[in-house]
């Protein structure tokens, strides 16, 4: 059966830093990982995984496949913190 789950459950990051978050999953090498945020105001991530802190708080980032018609999720809920002055 295939899979994908990211590796980090939860992740911390500061308002305007990154922080990359990876696969481990069992699915065909050609399968696209498709990533988003839940809270695009808190947190955006990129087509690689790699999450930026906009604006303190959190959200959830989800990453999914889709193979053979059937479509796998896991999530992470990424914390943003302020950036010390």
């Amino acid at each position: 059966t295939p899979r994908v789950s990211i590796k980090e459950s939860t992740a911390t990051v500061t308002v305007g830093q990154t922080v990359a978050l990876t696969i481990d999953g069992i699915y065909p090498p050609s399968t696209t990982i498709t990533w988003s945020s839940g809270t695009q105001a808190k947190a955006t991530v990129s087509t690689t995984g790699v999450v930026t802190g906009v604006a303190a708080g959190s959200s959830v980032i989800t990453a999914s496949i889709t193979v053979g018609g059937t479509s796998y999720t896991d999530t992470c809920t990424v914390t943003v913190e302020s950036a010390q002055t």
